[in-house]
């Protein structure tokens, strides 16, 4: 299936698993559903398809669900998709009166009824809304089951100096976050230069970011964006787009933590869209202000490594910074252009140092947590 104007990136639920699949959605008679791995595209009739939500044009996530396939769904976020597609299913569109006719007797939970009307009423976005309803022990949950991926053939850089640095500056940002939120930071043994925001206030950093930052301060800023994502359940929300509206219901009516069982894998192929980005740079700033920690560091790790991410010194693609949010010039410009103010270090000489060396004595690993593309196999189509 052709990339044109009219096909767009889906995530795809077949409604027999917990987890979703990337797809091509085309737009004509039917919506045409290409998951990857499968050679049969699925096809919906418009008609026939429903939205979790009246759509407006201007909708920027879609969740729609088909009469004739039980259980299965889409999930596309693309500000173009909703108005190419109320052109062929116009009973979508919020006002439609056939949407009004219908909408009473879709076979839908109460659960999913009741998160879907508080969206409507709300103007909420449907993944971000839902994701504020989880409870926090399945949030845990989720965000171990990412952490146990990450962690096969790596493990944790364990050195106690090294960690009880990490956490004196952890416990820094958190108070200074002023936020509930009680997030916990580990170091992983991997070569990429990276660090991650997971589901239940847990954050990794990898040992290729902390060879490469210069300051304690870089890593800082960095940590402190990643704590920006868990005050906005960015990991959450990825995570509803995951498993789909109506399974991430069930967790928030139910409190079942099955669901979440197979999200490791699929949750290392999620992404975070522009606006959760500059979300998480606001809380970053935010933070490093209340701790009296200077932004620029965090600027020049930017511009420092995206540079040497285009020209790698060892020909190769090894740090691939922030592959799951790339920097950009509006970012690194936004925390060099911050307000200044007294600051002072993020850590002590002594505690930079020992955070340099929590890796210390273990094996250097260069294998990569298992490939997304590493998922349950799709049902026959």
């Amino acid at each position: 299936m052709s990339m044109d104007t009219t096909t767009f990136a889906a995530r795809w639920s077949d409604g027999q698993t917990a987890g979703s699949y990337r797809a091509l959605v085309r737009l004509g008679h039917a919506l045409e559903i290409a998951p990857e791995g499968v050679t049969e595209p699925v096809r919906w009739s418009p008609h026939r398809t429903m939205a979790s939500v009246p759509l407006w044009p201007s909708s920027a996530e879609v969740l729609l669900r088909s009469l004739d396939h039980p259980g299965q769904t889409i999930y596309v976020e693309d500000p173009g998709f909703a108005a190419a597609l109320l052109k062929v299913a116009p009973h979508l569109a919020a006002g439609s009166k056939r949407w009004r006719d219908i909408r009473p007797g879709l076979t839908v939970t109460a659960a999913v009824a009741l998160v879907t009307g508080a969206v409507l009423a709300l103007d909420l976005s449907p993944a971000a809304y839902v994701a504020s309803l989880l409870p926090k022990d399945i949030r845990t949950i989720a965000g171990q089951q990412v952490l146990q991926v990450f962690t096969q053939g790596q493990g944790y850089c364990e050195a106690p100096e090294g960690n009880a640095a990490l956490q004196t500056l952890t416990q820094k940002l958190k108070s200074a976050s002023n936020t509930d939120a009680e997030f916990t930071v580990a170091v992983v043994n991997w070569e990429l230069v990276n660090a991650f925001a997971l589901p239940g206030e847990q954050i990794v950093v990898t040992r290729g970011l902390i060879e490469k930052a210069q300051s304690g301060d870089e890593v800082a800023g960095v940590v402190a964006h990643e704590m920006g994502h868990g005050i906005e359940l960015h990991p959450e929300a990825g995570m509803v787009r995951a498993i789909g509206i109506a399974a991430a219901a069930e967790l928030v009516f139910t409190g079942s933590s099955g669901t979440v069982g197979t999200l490791g894998t699929q949750m290392l192929e999620l992404s975070y869209s522009r606006s959760a980005e500059r979300e998480a740079d606001e809380h970053a700033l935010r933070i490093l202000k209340e701790a009296r920690i200077s932004p620029k560091p965090l600027a020049e790790f930017f511009d420092r490594l995206a540079k040497e991410f285009d020209e790698p010194e060892d020909g190769s693609d090894a740090y691939e910074l922030f592959s799951t949010h790339p920097p950009s010039p509006e970012r690194s410009k936004l925390a060099a252009e911050a307000a200044t103010y007294d600051s002072e270090p993020a850590m002590t000489s002594a505690d930079w140092a020992a955070l340099k060396a929590v890796c210390a004595g273990q094996p250097t690993v260069e294998d990569a947590p298992p490939e997304p593309s590493q998922q349950p196999p799709l049902p026959p189509t």
